[in-house]
This record gives C-alpha cells, structure tokens and sequence, in this order.
C-alpha cells in the first residue's frame, strides 16, 4: 500500500508517476521491469520512489487495485439507460463494456492481461483479491435476477453464484484454446491479440448455456409431438 507521502504528492506527479509504471509494468514482464527505469522517466530521485512504496511488489499490487477501481467507475460511467435490464442481457453488456474498457485504457488493459495470462512471482496473491470481488459482484446481480424473475428464485442462489463465479473467472482460460492462441501472445499483445468477434460469439455461447442450459430444444419438441 502506498504510504501518505505518495498520496500527499502533487496530482499532476502522482498521475505521471503511475501513468509510467503503468507503462512499464504493461511493457515488460515482472520480473524485467525497473524500477531504475520509471523513476529516471519520472525524474525522481529513486530514495524518493521508497518513500512512495516499500518495494517494486508493493507498487505492482497497488497498480493491480487500480485496474479494479478504474474499471468499477468506468461501468459506472457507462451504465446501460435501461435500469432494470434482464440478467442475461447484462450478463452480454458486460463484455461489451469489458471491450469498450480496454479501447478506452489500453497500457493497463494490456497490464490486467499480462496479470491473468502472464507469469509472476505472487499471482496468485495478486488475484485472490479479484476473486472475491468477483463473487460478490456476482452474488449482488443474481440476488437481483431472482428477484426480477430472470433466474429461478427456487433454485440455491449459493449454487448459482458459484457456478457463474467458476464460469466467469475460467473464462480467459478457455478463450485463447478456442482461438488457437497461446496465452504468452495475449500476455503481450493484450486486445490486441483477440478476434473481438470471435470472442464475442464466444461469450454469446456462453451466456446461452447460462440461460437456456445444455437441453437439446430440438430434440425435447420432437419427443412432445410424439
């Protein structure tokens, strides 16, 4: 976390700053960024860049919060005019967002990908915070599709949770097999890696299974007219 000091900065240095690691962190793997070179770019002295952070991890971690709190008021931002739209629209509208996201912030959408798809020395603790934070945006919007009727409101909303939690989070795992990429590509590359359209008829499929599940309606009409 970064200490006062870093916060008690000026705004327009305090942005520049992160605006160049955001840069270099996006540029190069973890291990390969410097801070030598972000703070030569920041013209600040390296003995003040510690009195910012502790360490080169304290500031990567810093930067992984920010994607979260960036991304949270850019939906925010963005938030579709219908305000009671169904579940599994919304369910759609968020990668769409998701997209319009990464066009609108490019070096750190290129940084969460080098995050999800890149390798680290303390990844997993870099995303257990996402992790809940994506179950309890999730549990919120099903407690609301049961609610609106979307989702069976007979059905365990802890189940439902968890196996769109699963589904969500696996996602990224998924996409690159599909699309014959290797996740170093996508490490990168970042969006730019990606068949948008592909993706996005890959998330159709997804959100399909979500909501009409894996019954064959063909075959389910045929034994009805039998």
């Amino acid at each position: 976390m970064p200490s006062s000091t870093f916060f008690n900065l000026p705004d327009q240095k305090r942005e520049s700053l992160i605006e160049i690691a955001i840069d270099e962190f996006s540029s190069h793997d973890y291990d390969s960024a410097s801070i030598s070179r972000i703070v030569h770019r920041a013209e600040i002295a390296k003995g003040s860049f510690y009195q910012y952070f502790q360490d080169k991890k304290d500031l990567y971690l810093y930067l992984v919060g920010l994607i979260g709190t960036t991304k949270s008021s850019f939906l925010q931002e963005i938030y579709p005019a219908e305000p009671e739209m169904k579940f599994f629209d919304y369910l759609l509208w968020l990668f769409e967002a998701g997209v319009r996201f990464d066009l609108k912030y490019p070096a750190l959408s290129k940084l969460g990908y080098r995050i999800f798809y890149g390798d680290f020395p303390f990844q997993d603790e870099a995303m257990e915070e996402a992790k809940e934070a994506s179950s309890r945006f999730f549990r919120e919007l099903v407690i609301k599709g049961m609610a609106q009727g979307d989702i069976d409101p007979d059905l365990d909303s802890d189940l439902v949770v968890f196996v769109i939690d699963i589904i969500a989070r696996n996602f990224g795992d998924y996409v690159p097999v599909k699309l014959g990429l290797k996740p170093e590509k996508i490490a990168r590359e970042g969006i730019a890696a990606l068949d948008i359209e592909a993706t996005r008829k890959i998330f159709k499929e997804l959100v399909d299974v979500l909501q009409f599940g894996l019954i064959n309606s063909k075959s389910e009409s045929v034994q009805l007219e039998g």
